[in-house]
């Protein structure tokens, strides 16, 4: 079983290791609040946020890595098994948490409008995506600045992956394009495989973004 992320309190080896990023992700309080995780792979956000007394919905289409890790601690949070672009409880959350699923996505503005509409009014999206990288197996999209929401979509294919490189400024700009309400980019850092991630084979150093906005 691949575990995505790092669980030093549940003795599970990831391929990454979130928590010395967390204070880039400018997380508010959570407690009482409503969370989708959106694309949580093994549940490490998801276990922080419930940790903090959110009530989380964790949402994957793969959930056999965050079930091991719901069985041994505990936590009581909602999973359901799905694609992001199949689960609709719009309105419904106060915070929508999205990190690194964005950069995987064929039609990333497509992903923000959706996730947009599972916010309440004045709820806040929290998304981290890679920005920049290897030219040779991404795009970048530095320059969409001003350009139509279906010019800002593209399909990209590599060994059936699809990669995007967002640059800050598009970031901001297709997320308003969809009809989010001040985008600010609030952090960056870059997610560097764990010495057993490099183990198994993976060895990445990605630099991320991460955006606030509000619905």
């Amino acid at each position: 079983m691949l575990m995505y992320h790092t669980f030093p309190d549940l003795g599970l080896q990831g391929v990454y290791d979130h928590d010395p990023h967390v204070l880039h992700y400018a997380l508010p309080d959570m407690k009482g609040l409503t969370v989708l995780d959106a694309g949580c792979a093994s549940g490490w956000w998801s276990k922080l946020f419930w940790e903090q007394g959110a009530d989380v919905t964790s949402l994957d289409i793969n959930l056999e890595a965050y079930k091991e890790v719901q069985r041994r601690c505990k936590m009581r949070t909602k999973q359901v098994h799905a694609s992001v672009y199949d689960y609709h409880n719009h309105n419904a959350f106060d915070v929508v948490f999205c990190s690194s699923l964005l950069m995987h996505c064929i039609y990333p503005v497509k992903l923000l409008d959706h996730l947009l509409e599972q916010l309440k009014p004045g709820g806040l999206l929290i998304l981290a995506t890679a920005y920049n990288g290897d030219p040779g197996r991404s795009i970048h999209i530095e320059d969409h600045c001003g350009r139509g929401k279906t010019e800002a979509e593209s399909r990209i294919e590599s060994s059936n992956e699809s990669l995007w490189w967002c640059g800050k400024q598009a970031l901001t700009s297709m997320a308003l394009s969809v009809g989010f309400k001040n985008p600010n980019i609030v952090g960056e850092f870059v997610l560097t495989t764990t010495d057993h991630g490099r183990s198994i084979g993976h060895n990445y150093s990605t630099p991320h973004i991460v955006l606030h906005a509000n619905k």
